[in-house]
């Protein structure tokens, strides 16, 4: 009985999906790579810079949870929320932590709409 037992947790464990370490991913602006973009790991002091061609990669700080990710170009700052789908008997699925490496293109629009709110 025990060994049934451990065999279905076993199979109810390696059925989550898996997580990378790190946040990959690239980050344009209208369509160009942002070069030198800080991302930061929301909630920790924890920080990367992109390279020229947009791309970069963030060793997650705490393994057991996953953080939004804070880009900043030039004062800006923009919260892109990682976790997509997941209830009702849906996958969770997380932005910029999956096999297939994620690209963020923010318009100007929208992190001028970010900057204005609330004045």
């Amino acid at each position: 009985m025990k060994n049934i037992f451990f065999l279905i947790a076993l199979i109810l464990c390696s059925c989550s999906p898996s997580v990378k370490d790190n946040y990959t991913g690239y980050i344009f602006l209208n369509k160009k790579p942002l070069k030198r973009a800080k991302i930061i790991e929301e909630n920790t002091e924890n920080y990367t810079f992109s390279d020229g061609k947009g791309f970069f990669i963030l060793k997650r700080q705490n393994l057991h949870s996953v953080n939004n990710l804070i880009f900043e170009i030039n004062d800006t700052k923009d919260t892109i929320e990682l976790l997509r789908g997941g209830g009702a008997g849906k996958n969770t699925h997380y932005y910029f932590l999956n096999k297939n490496i994620d690209t963020v293109d923010l318009y100007r629009e929208r992190i001028f709409k970010n900057q204005t709110k609330g004045k």
